[in-house]
């Protein structure tokens, strides 16, 4: 199946998905990607190598078994992260927010130069970077999905609020720009 093709056939069903379950509570939703997440993963093998690969640099040591419920976590982790940015009303998210280090954030920009932010791929780092973004100026640098359609869907929500997104290729010059008018930009 070409790409074209394949990349619409992928975002009719994603929306189809989408606009069936968005009325379900989010914890229903939550579950339901954390199975659908692993399936993808552990079943269907989707970037499966790579995060076994990775497992492997990192902890060189571990057994199969420890390896397989690693995995099993991340992807189900992964899916509960996925449903939160997807349906996931952030002002009720916010709730639950514990702050640590936000005084180096704070003092950072007291220097009135921008910041740059870096992040690791962990946890619900679209949640950390929408609630910085509600007390001060906030750009992403992001790599574009392959799905183009999937990809402009998701970028307009990360949008709606104003955040500045910054496309991962050719990103110097923005990224420049943005810390002049001091923002935070996060890698």
């Amino acid at each position: 199946m070409k790409k074209p093709v394949q990349s619409r056939i992928e975002y009719f069903l994603f929306m189809c998905l989408y606009h069936t379950v968005k009325h379900f509570p989010l914890s229903v939703i939550k579950k339901m990607a954390a199975v659908l997440m692993q399936f993808g993963g552990m079943i269907l093998g989707i970037r499966r190598n790579i995060a076994e690969k990775n497992l492997e640099l990192i902890f060189p040591q571990i057994t199969k078994s420890q390896k397989k419920r690693i995995l099993k976590n991340m992807y189900r982790e992964m899916g509960k992260n996925a449903a939160e940015i997807y349906f996931a009303d952030f002002d009720e998210l916010y709730k639950d927010v514990i702050l640590e280090g936000w005084e180096n954030l704070e003092q950072a920009l007291a220097m009135n130069k921008g910041v740059i932010l870096a992040s690791a791929h962990t946890g619900n780092w679209e949640l950390a970077g929408r609630y910085i973004h509600t007390k001060h100026k906030l750009s992403v640098i992001y790599k574009k999905l392959r799905n183009r359609y999937l990809n402009d869907f998701t970028y307009s929500l990360r949008c709606d609020d104003g955040l500045v997104m910054i496309e991962l290729k050719n990103a110097l010059r923005q990224i420049l720009k943005l810390l002049k008018e001091k923002y935070i930009v996060t890698i």
